[in-house]
Order: structure tokens, then sequence, then C-alpha cells
């Protein structure tokens, strides 16, 4: 089951996020865990016509999320979501990421996007994922690189 995340949900997001920084790339970067709260807080308090935060409930507990943004791109007014974060704990996924992916989308087609982001971080699912995003008709645009200053 899928919700809309609410201001109840922040503790189980605020772990989620966590984990998800936790098993990437970027588990080496410093985190400030009130700043990583007020994010959340503010994304919930946005409003879903700009931000949406959904959960994957199964038997009554949260595995697992999707955050995510729709603004105008940089160069025209046509819109873009743009995945924030999509976690799920590791015992659930398959059926629930499929899921809050999809929902994902149905939120951005409802919004008026045109186009949709996501990413792809370098770790042991890279190439899975990879072969996922091909399959649904995703293109890889860019990559991040990144050096400690």
């Amino acid at each position: 089951m899928l919700k809309i995340a609410d201001y109840t949900d922040v503790p189980e997001l605020k772990r989620m996020s966590l984990l998800f920084k936790e098993n990437s790339p970027y588990k080496d970067f410093p985190v400030d865990e009130d700043k990583v709260e007020q994010l959340i807080l503010s994304l919930i308090g946005a409003g879903p016509k700009d931000c949406v935060v959904l959960l994957s409930i199964i038997e009554d507990k949260p595995v697992g999320m999707v955050a995510g943004l729709s603004r105008e791109w940089i160069f025209s007014k046509e819109k873009h979501a743009t995945e924030i974060v999509w976690w799920v704990d590791p015992e659930y996924r398959g059926e629930a990421g499929k899921e809050l992916q999809e929902a994902f989308v149905f939120w951005a087609n409802k919004g008026g996007c045109k186009y949709l982001h996501m990413t792809l971080l370098e770790n042991k699912d890279k190439t899975k994922m990879k072969k996922l995003y091909e399959k649904q008709g995703f293109k890889l645009f860019e990559q991040a690189w990144v050096k400690e200053i």
C-alpha cells in the first residue's frame, strides 16, 4: 500500500533517508540529521503541486519511500520531475520499489511534467538499475563527478 507522507511519518522518512545516504557513494559525507529532518518537513509542507513524498507500507510498517520535486526546466517553461531520494528496505525490494516509482511517474504526469529525472548511483545495484531504466525508456543524459576540495 502507498500513502502520501505526512508529518507523523517524519521519523520513518528520516530513518530511510539516512539509510539511503549510508548505502550510497555519499556515505562518507558528513550528515546533519536536523537538516535532513528540516528538508523532509519542507517537502511535506510544500504540497503535492511541487513536491511529493510517498511511503510504501507493508503490514503496517513503512518499508520504502520516494521523494521528488517538479519545476520548470532552466531553459524552458516545460516542467520536469526530479527524484531526490528513492529507498526501499533491502528485504522489501522489488514490488515495493516498482510501486513507488510508478506512483512517482503518475504524480509527475498528472502535474504536467514532460520529463522525469531518476538518479543512478555508483553502487552495487548500478548495473541492475541501469537495465531497469533502459527497459523503461530512460536515456542516460549526464554523469556527476565529485571531488573533495
